[in-house]
């Protein structure tokens, strides 16, 4: 029997055999859309929606094998089907009359018909949800492709707010790969301070409580920083509506959060900011009301109406449409808008300005509006007039096609175009002339021809290489190459195409062996400074030992009687001497030396040294002096600079052997930018140059690059120690200027140096020769020094000179003196003590402790605790080891003395 409830199916075309009332019947029982009824195969029944499906008429129908209509490719299934009895539904695909297949559902029912056994069978048409379904997947697949590309952060996590998918923009602004996101609760990288927030307005997105919601929030990036978004929450649902997944949209506020609560904490300024605008300002609240004019605004159009239809008068009548419209968008979109606008003077005149209104968010939310306008109606004439140009301009535009081609073919940089055949060669399509002179190939021999062609297999090979990573790459491509003596960098640059195009490349070279040259400068400079900063170290440590060795050779040489026991001490004597020169020409050289620098006439200096240089170099030397007039004074330590003018002339007279000419010179001189840009230790500015120069043997390229590194000499072993142009060009560096040497073999040497203009005076190079006194037997002396023998030695000569003393070996134990109640009338300390606290700390806080005490230093090498830029700093006493037992005293007496 069939099942009751089918609807009746229409009208029905029934050929002869059965009953029609039962065959109403069987359809009615049987059909919801389309019905057919077939016995043994052959259609004895078919409604009107079935014909109408088919494409046939009733009578074309009834009759026919039902297997007629259906395409030929699903009969066997549906012959198997009806061989079966199956009355499950399947996907099938039925013949329409015009040949054409469709998709469709079958579900075939046995009936009796007749009181003979049937099959009704009722047809589905597929076609729409076909349709749809291929809709909805093309549609995935362009959200996928929106989902991945999004400059918005993206994720999808399921019911239990567990990430499933995250695009690159999210992962990029938190800081986490996909990988250690998804599968992570969404809750995890919420701030616990917005966590209840957040559960909540899921809760209500999956109870069904809201479609969406908005939510601004602040996430936890991997680094632990907490960052401010705003996240759009949408559900996904299945065809059933329920929510199998939830989609956020992620953009990244923090900056907008900040400048938000900047704005807020700031009002005040914020005001104060708008009354010095030179342009009319005012705040609006969101309704339009007015909350602030700036002074200018109110002197322009006078008193104003607080609503916004009271400035909107303002406006010509013909821009008011246009205003409105604008700000209607903007402030549905919460966002800023600019449009041109005359408005009415207090006097009635209209001129052109430009309004712009922005918003201002607090909290998030949309607060107000800063509106400002500016005249411009003197710009839009101005813009008129342009107009009336621009017919003029682009016909100018069209020759200036010429001139930029001028430009190309005259250009110092070389520029090509590559054209990459199909074939992987790289082909020349445009050189422009400063390729081909580099090349030293004429146009004909390039343009039109592949690397391999231009430059031979060989050659070719590495541009190939180069020009490929650019083509692998998608993106510039910077790389060097050797070409003869020359170093060229070049970039290439791939040009976007469409179509068919073939790929091109833009190729641009240029010289750097200037550059190159400059680094390499640095490079030497930089081990230069390495050098000084080992020397310095060095110089240090012996200084502590000399002053030990000459110290005690000194008391020694005092007690002997017998000649020969002094003339032992004296030779030693001179040996330890002669290393302390060269320790204090290592400081030099590293410019660790402490320098009192003062203002210094070098034509005077010169001049007063002229009788020492004479003496010195002997007569087979003839000095020449070139003294410059006006010459500009310098700021230098003068006792330096003495010795450095005294080391290059024994330098020169050494390198002529057989005599000749010392010339020595003074000028005024200016160092430019473009000579700056050549020595990379210059400052360009004004100097005062000091030049020695030589007719002697020269030096060779290689032995100028060494010239001023400690140690090298080109004397004999023991006939110089190589440390005289060492110290020259430390002492130089220290002072802030230049030093040069201009030599070559056979044609002598020149060598000057600049020291910086003094534009203001500093003082007088003087000095005054002081006794050796004694003490007076009642004052106290502080020893603080961390080389035993050192503090013994000074602790010695000092009792002999008749100062009581009270010795230590660190800061602590001498703050424990300094806190007693033993009068102590000076403190004597090394600059470096251990245990992290210098001399100079342990000097301040004993005048602290004691107003008043006088305080000397000492120390290997200059220390930054009391020199600075290798000057002492202000107000302090230093003597620098090794010092003489005449040397301490001198000092000593000097500093007790000071009434200051």
């Amino acid at each position: 029997m069939l099942p009751s409830g089918i609807q009746q199916p229409g009208t029905m075309h029934v050929g002869p055999g059965p009953d029609q009332t039962e065959i109403y019947r069987a359809l009615a029982e049987a059909a919801t859309e389309g019905v057919v009824i077939h016995r043994d195969g052959i259609v004895v029944a078919a409604n009107e929606a079935c014909c109408s499906l088919y494409g046939y008429s009733p009578e074309a129908v009834v009759g026919r094998p039902i297997i007629d209509f259906i395409a030929p490719d699903a009969r066997a299934e549906a012959l198997d089907r009806g061989r079966n009895g199956t009355e499950q539904p399947y996907e099938s695909l039925a013949l329409h009359r015009n040949g054409s297949a469709f998709p469709v559902e079958f579900r075939g029912r046995a009936v009796a018909l007749d009181g003979k056994p049937a099959r009704a069978v009722t047809i589905r048409d597929l076609r729409q949800r076909k349709r749809y379904e291929q809709e909805r997947l093309i549609g995935i697949q362009r959200f996928g492709r929106v989902f991945e590309q999004s400059p918005l952060g993206k994720a999808i996590a399921g019911p239990d707010s567990c990430f499933r998918e995250v695009n690159p923009a999210l992962c990029a602004m938190l800081g986490y790969s996909a990988d250690e996101l998804i599968g992570r609760n969404f809750l995890d990288i919420v701030y616990p301070d917005d966590r209840e927030s957040c559960r909540r307005h899921s809760a209500a997105l999956l109870n069904g409580e809201v479609e969406q919601f908005h939510i601004e929030e602040r996430l936890v990036a991997k680094s632990g920083a907490p960052l401010w978004v705003s996240i759009n929450v949408a559900p996904i649902r299945d065809p059933a509506g329920r929510v199998i997944d939830i989609l956020g949209i992620i953009e990244n506020v923090d900056e907008r959060r900040r400048m938000t609560d900047a704005l807020r904490e700031n009002e005040e300024r914020f005001r104060t900011i708008i009354e010095a605008l030179p342009h009319i300002a005012f705040v609006v609240r969101p309704d339009g009301i007015a909350q602030y004019y700036n002074a200018l605004c109110t002197l322009y159009f006078g008193e104003l109406a607080g609503d916004s239809s009271g400035r909107l008068a303002l406006a010509h009548p013909d821009d008011r449409s246009r205003v409105v419209a604008a700000r209607e968008a903007a402030v549905i979109a919460e966002r800023e808008f600019e449009v041109d606008v005359r408005l009415r003077r207090h006097d009635g005149a209209y001129r052109w300005h430009r309004f712009r209104s922005m918003p201002l968010f607090r909290d998030g939310q949309l607060d107000a509006y800063l509106c400002t306008a500016v005249d411009i109606d003197e710009l839009r004439r101005a813009n008129e007039i342009l107009g009336q140009h621009v017919a003029e301009r682009t016909a100018q535009l069209a020759a200036s096609e010429t001139q930029i081609r001028l430009v190309y073919e005259h250009a110092s940089e070389c520029h090509a175009v590559m054209l990459v055949r199909d074939d992987g060669q790289f082909v020349f399509e445009e050189a422009n002339p400063a390729l081909l002179r580099i090349y030293e190939k004429p146009r004909a021999a390039v343009v039109g021809h592949s690397l391999d062609e231009v430059f031979g297999a060989d050659g070719a090979h590495e541009i190939n290489r180069y020009l490929a990573a650019c083509l692998r790459l998608g993106q510039p491509y910077r790389y060097e190459r050797q070409q003869g003596e020359r170093v060229v960098e070049a970039v290439a640059v791939p040009v976007p195409r469409s179509g068919d195009e073939p790929q091109r490349l833009v190729v641009t070279a240029r010289d750097v062996s200037e550059a190159r040259g400059l680094e390499e400068q640095l490079r030497q400079a930089q081990k230069m400074e390495a050098v000084g900063q080992l020397t310095g170290g060095v110089a240090h440590d012996f200084n502590n030992l000399l002053t030990v060795v000459i110290g005690n050779l000194d008391m020694l040489e005092a007690k002997l009687t017998d000649e020969q026991h002094r003339k032992l001490t004296a030779a030693a004597r001179r040996g330890a001497d002669r290393a302390a020169i060269l320790t204090h020409r290592l400081l030099a050289f590293s410019r660790k030396q402490p320098l009192a620098p003062k203002q210094v006439d070098l034509n005077r200096l010169v001049a007063g040294m002229s009788e020492l240089l004479r003496r010195s170099l002997g007569e087979t030397v003839a000095i020449e002096t070139v003294l410059a007039g006006g010459l500009w004074p310098t700021s230098a330590d003068p006792n330096q600079v003495e010795n450095a003018l005294l080391n290059l002339a024994l330098n020169g007279r050494d390198a002529m052997p057989s005599g000749g000419r010392l010339t020595i010179e003074t000028a005024n001189r200016s160092l430019d930018e473009a000579y700056a840009k050549s020595h990379s230790d210059v400052v360009a500015g004004d100097y005062v140059m000091l030049a020695v120069s030589d007719t002697g043997t020269g030096m060779s390229p290689a032995t100028v690059a060494k010239a001023f590194e400690p140690f090298f000499t080109t004397k004999e072993v023991g006939d110089g120690s190589g440390l005289g142009l060492s110290m020259v060009y430390g002492f130089v560096k220290q002072s802030g200027g230049h030093v040069k040497i201009y030599s070559e073999p056979g044609a002598g040497t020149t060598i000057k140096i600049y020291l910086p203009r003094l534009l203001t005076a500093i003082g007088l190079v003087e000095s005054a020769a002081a006794a050796v006194p004694t003490g007076v037997g009642h004052e106290t002396i502080l020893v603080v020094e961390d080389d035993a023998d050192v503090r013994d030695y000074t602790a010695g000569v000092l009792r002999e000179l008749g100062y009581r003393i009270v010795a230590a070996g660190d800061a602590a134990e001498a703050s424990q003196h300094l806190a007693g109640e033993t009068r102590i009338d000076l403190l004597f300390t090394d600059v470096g003590l251990p245990g992290g606290v210098t001399g100079r700390r342990l000097a301040e806080a004993a005048r602290a402790q004691r107003p008043g005490l006088k305080v000397l230093f000492t120390t290997g090498y200059a220390r930054n605790a009391i020199v600075h830029n290798g000057t002492l700093d202000p107000g302090v006493e230093l003597i620098v080891k090794p010092f003489t037992q005449r040397d301490l005293a001198q000092k000593i007496r000097a500093v007790l003395d000071d009434p200051g």
